[in-house]
């Protein structure tokens, strides 16, 4: 099961730990962090371009919200994605690891018990699950709209399907994404409120802006390898 790597929180890493595995990801979970400890998440590296970079943690240290201090054992490769910093800015624990073993096993450790949904968070997963799987994700949300939310699924005739939902209070004018090579070179399409596709421009890059006006909580329909009809 961890043959290709995998994502995990802090609850996981235990768990695995009680099964002689620990060694095997290359991070050990240790005391957790008390409230004073907590300020803030500044996650690495830092947006290009400057600009905040760091979370305010303490409004979600709830009783059930555990930071455990990560720490890292064995030879392997380490490298600290995000640290959890004090108010006086001073660097506590790792807040999130990546990992990579002599098998080539590779392995991003979140130090908490709970996924903070947030923007940032967001951006973070995403690159561990395509660090953890060496390929990139069919269809992501640039971070000019970070509460664009995609959703992906393949159709029985190997064509894909994209909704994406505007999850902000604000109104998007354009739908920007970053595709995979694969879904790059396919033509796209937008289904219409009549249950049909309309064929719309194709990729030029993996960098990919679809015109179009999105409200709060509207969502589009997009068809990739499709057949418009």
């Amino acid at each position: 099961m961890l043959r290709q790597g995998a994502v995990l929180d802090v609850t996981a890493l235990e768990a695995l730990a009680l099964r002689g595995l620990a060694d095997r990801v290359g991070v050990h979970s240790g005391a957790a962090l008390s409230p004073d400890e907590i300020g803030y998440e500044e996650f690495l590296p830092r947006p290009a371009g400057g600009g905040v970079s760091g979370l305010p943690l303490r409004g979600f240290v709830w009783p059930q919200l555990c930071w455990r201090r990560l720490e890292t054992i064995g030879n392997g490769w380490h490298e600290i994605r995000s640290a959890i910093r004090n108010y006086r800015k001073e660097s506590v624990a790792p807040g999130m690891i990546w990992s990579e073993n002599s098998a080539g096993e590779r392995f991003a450790v979140l130090a908490c018990d709970w996924v903070l949904p947030h923007a940032y968070r967001a951006r973070q997963l995403r690159e561990a699950l395509e660090w953890t799987a060496r390929q990139m994700l069919p269809a992501v949300a640039e971070p000019t709209a970070p509460c664009l939310w995609p959703v992906v699924n393949r159709t029985v005739d190997g064509g894909w399907i994209l909704s994406l939902l505007n999850g902000s209070t604000d109104t998007l004018h354009t739908v920007p994404l970053r595709l995979s090579p694969e879904l790059a070179q396919l033509e796209f399409a937008r289904l219409n409120d009549d249950g049909k596709w309309t064929a719309i421009a194709r990729p030029q890059s993996t960098e990919y802006t679809v015109s179009a006006t999105l409200a709060p909580l509207e969502y589009l329909v997009l068809g990739a390898g499709i057949e418009s009809k």
